[in-house]
């Protein structure tokens, strides 16, 4: 992933800093709590609406 956007990029990074990880750490965790929190469809059934059964863009 490239964060082209200066002010989420400064705030991945100062999320990182807060706890003490890299970006890299800090955004995965970020998007694992809000999945956790968003209602809709989990990631599994997003992959297969995304993906045919080779691994393929649909």
């Amino acid at each position: 992933m490239n964060i082209k956007d200066p002010e989420v990029h400064a705030m991945a990074r100062e999320l990182a800093a807060r706890h003490g990880t890299t970006v890299t750490d800090a955004v995965r965790r970020a998007l694992a709590a809000e999945l956790e929190r968003s209602p809709g469809q989990s990631a599994l059934k997003l992959q297969d609406a995304l993906y045919d059964e080779d691994g393929l863009s649909v």
